[in-house]
């Protein structure tokens, strides 16, 4: 109940980040571990401090439910901080769990949406085994937002004669053999569905 109390202070508060950061470096239960991670989630946006003990959490528990509330609490105040964005990309190529991934996944996705190196860490994600709809429909988007290298070179897609462009951009052209994956439903994007 403490700990939920802290996280009802106020965004920013230094007292109560700092109460936090503590009682996560000193408790080894689970579930106050998970509250505090929530609570930092919710009053520590921007905050160094709050976004070290976050990615500390996420390195140093096994636990999959922790690891997940640290990475949600990471989307919300780590907005455009590199050592955020490290973090949840770490988590998204070593977690052997399903929803720990699409934790880190979403993480990423609200961190910093025009944030380069977010983008392709999602649209490399796409190699892991937990594809699915949602997964594709964040390809699109990194793929509308993202110049055309960028978006091939964590696909590692030939990009032929496209070598030399800069800034040459998907949006409007895009063009995706979905054909595989026909159980997808609608995508809800742009996307060109060949035949």
């Amino acid at each position: 109940m403490a700990v939920y109390s802290l996280g009802q202070i106020g965004a920013g508060n230094e007292v109560a980040i700092g109460a936090l950061v503590q009682l996560l470096k000193s408790t080894q239960d689970k579930d106050t571990c998970k509250s505090a991670a929530e609570s930092l989630g919710q009053i520590g946006a921007g905050n160094e401090v709050a976004i070290g003990a976050l990615v500390w959490l996420l390195e140093s528990t096994q636990d999959e439910d922790t690891r997940r509330q640290a990475a949600k609490s990471l989307g919300q105040i780590g907005m455009g901080n590199e050592t955020a964005i490290q973090a949840l990309m770490w988590l998204l190529h070593s977690t052997q769990d399903e929803n720990t991934w699409w934790s880190a996944i979403y993480g990423l996705d609200k961190i910093d949406p025009g944030n380069e190196t977010a983008m392709q860490a999602l649209v490399s994600s796409l190699r892991h085994p937990f594809r699915s709809k949602e997964a594709y429909q964040l390809m699109v988007k990194c793929a509308e937002a993202l110049p055309y290298p960028a978006f091939c070179r964590p696909l590692d897609l030939d990009l032929g004669g496209f070598r030399n462009l800069r800034g040459l951009n998907f949006a409007g052209s895009l063009q995706l053999d979905l054909r595989g994956f026909q159980n997808l439903g609608g995508l809800g994007t742009s996307a060109t569905h060949p035949t």
